[in-house]
């Protein structure tokens, strides 16, 4: 710590700041889930392990940037005046940079997965399956692409840490990088976000549910918002080292809240008082589609039988194709309790979800 220049300590104060927020989160989830389902985990739960490595990884690696420098901002001028210590401790920075890009990449697509893991559950076998399919396979595609950018965009690859003499301004400056993450990473969002809107555009619900619901699975318009103002920011500012490690660092502390919040909401949010595993208050039922008006809202039956959480996100979903009509039903239980509904033997079409966390309307 003690090699950090005086003018980043405020970089470094705020990057390992925003470590614990994330850090904190992701260990809150993992937590939630042990206690939920134990070791029962889904492909999000494991996803969410390598976000922790992939995060804790990225900060230490700018931890060291910051301390070793890097080529970022290097002239000539500045090349020609360093000791040979110097010289190359800039360009062991340079080199920790390129890893730390793959570090990052790694992290933000770990995030969409974990969306994608549970928008499959959510929608299987409903037409929006397919859908997921797609996205997941052109997400897998666009990280790819990403990296491979990451890889090749300086040739040969060593200019990426070449101190003197100038390597040019696409090595120095990752302009090509940024151009590809922010398109990379823009599209699969609003992808990922397109998904439940067919779903929420049926709900028969309240408009504030509605919105609740949009929110929870929309989440990722703002770490967009983070993506295109990180790319404005260091593309305006390609010498500033501090601005890049920062915004990195804020984008993605504002993934990791925005992924994974929902997935600790039952740790905060107990049981109804006074329910127990025998009480018989009912639940409702949401509609997508159709138009008759006795099924937009009605009473479930009681006769539960236990089932595991499988949910990414605190609850139980369990989807069925309807056998016929246009109309697909959600069952939403709200209290809290550790039943759940009978599956297609009893409930032969909708969306059954058991909620462990309470979405209450005032």
């Amino acid at each position: 710590m003690g090699l950090v220049p005086d003018s980043l300590w405020p970089t470094v104060i705020e990057m390992w700041v925003e470590y614990v927020i994330g850090i904190t989160v992701l260990f809150l989830r993992v937590f939630t889930r042990c206690k939920m389902v134990g070791w029962k985990w889904q492909g999000d739960d494991y996803l969410a392990i390598s976000a922790i490595l992939f995060f804790t990884m990225e900060v230490m690696m700018c931890q060291i940037i910051v301390e070793k420098g890097s080529i970022t901002g290097m002239t000539d001028a500045i090349a020609l005046s360093l000791t040979p210590e110097q010289y190359k401790s800039h360009e062991t920075g340079a080199k920790w940079l390129f890893a730390a890009w793959y570090m990052y990449v790694s992290l933000i697509w770990s995030l969409k997965g974990i969306m994608l893991f549970f928008l499959y559950r959510v929608t299987k076998s409903l037409p929006e399956e397919r859908l997921v399919k797609v996205v997941s396979v052109i997400t897998v595609v666009a990280y790819l692409s990403t990296l491979a950018v990451i890889t090749g965009h300086c040739q040969p690859i060593h200019r990426l840490w070449q101190v003197y003499p100038y390597a040019g301004d696409d090595c120095t400056q990752n302009r090509s990088k940024y151009y590809a993450l922010v398109t990379t990473n823009v599209f699969t969002d609003v992808l990922i976000m397109y998904i439940p809107i067919p779903l929420l555009w049926r709900l028969q619900t309240s408009l504030k549910r509605k919105l609740s619901f949009g929110l929870m699975f929309c989440a990722g318009f703002f770490i967009v918002i983070c993506t295109l103002l990180r790319c404005v920011i260091c593309l305006k500012t390609p010498g500033r080292l501090d601005l890049g490690l920062n915004w990195s660092i804020r984008e993605t502390v504002v993934g990791i809240i925005c992924t994974n919040a929902p997935s600790i909401k039952p740790l905060f949010h107990g049981r109804d008082k006074g329910s127990t595993a025998n009480s018989h208050t009912p639940t409702d039922l949401i509609t997508f589609g159709g138009t008759g008006s006795n099924q937009k809202r009605s009473r479930l039956r009681e006769d539960h039988e236990i089932i595991p959480d499988d949910g990414s996100v605190g609850s139980q979903e369990h989807i069925v194709k309807p056998k016929t009509g246009n109309q697909t039903s959600a069952f939403a239980n709200d209290r809290g309790d550790d039943r759940s509904f009978d599956d297609q033997a009893r409930y032969n079409r909708g969306i059954q979800v058991k909620s462990e966390y309470k979405v209450e309307v005032r």
